[in-house]
């Protein structure tokens, strides 16, 4: 199931954006296809809200669904990266992201992303012993469970976006408390990275 129609995402949503109100998810019909989405109780389906990537439409069978007559954020297809540039114009936009059925292992994907870009892993490799030669010994951390790990994270976020001189998103406590659910529910990984123990 498409992770924005799923029951998590729609519970941390509610705390966050709809506090005292009660999200429950609702099957829709738009263009002949199917779509699980939360909605307000037995109001309309929320086709917007922040962070909000894409809908992918259920796989074909028999349900009962209400049909609806537009659903924003939904997916309509997929197509290369290096194939944007023939359907840019009108209401699609794109929302990259990596299809892991293409890569038997993590293996075969780092081999692609290294024929993609050659100097890649040896920029990173001279980056990292840089690093660790200044300022210490190197530890990666998948998922750093530390609330002060979590915070770090916002801040830097936070703060890149202000040095961009773009909107920073995580100026609305209401879109931070969205992470912070997210990461109380198991489905937001934290990954850091420290050097001499520092993040």
């Amino acid at each position: 199931m498409n992770f924005f129609s799923s029951r998590t995402f729609a519970s941390a949503a509610g705390r966050a954006y709809y506090p005292g109100q009660v999200l429950r998810q609702r099957v829709v019909r738009v263009g002949g296809r199917h779509w699980l989405v939360p909605q307000f109780g037995d109001g309309a389906p929320i086709g917007e809200m922040p962070f909000l990537d894409f809908y992918e439409p259920l796989p074909a069978g028999d349900r009962e669904a209400d049909p609806i007559p537009y659903l924003g954020r939904a997916l309509v297809g997929t197509i290369r990266a290096e194939a944007w540039s023939d359907h840019r114009g009108g209401r699609r936009e794109p929302a990259p992201y990596i299809d892991w059925r293409h890569f038997g292992s993590f293996d075969a994907f780092e081999r692609h992303v290294s024929n993609r870009s050659k100097s890649l892993r040896s920029n990173s490799q001279r980056r990292a012993r840089k690093l660790e030669s200044e300022v210490g010994a190197l530890e990666f951390c998948y998922h750093n469970p530390a609330p002060e790990a979590f915070d770090k994270v916002i801040e830097w976020k936070s703060h890149y976006c202000r040095e961009r001189g773009v909107h920073d998103v995580f100026d609305n406590p209401n879109n931070v408390t969205l992470f912070r659910e997210l990461r109380a529910s198991g489905a937001l990984v934290v990954s850091t990275l420290s050097a001499g123990g520092r993040l």
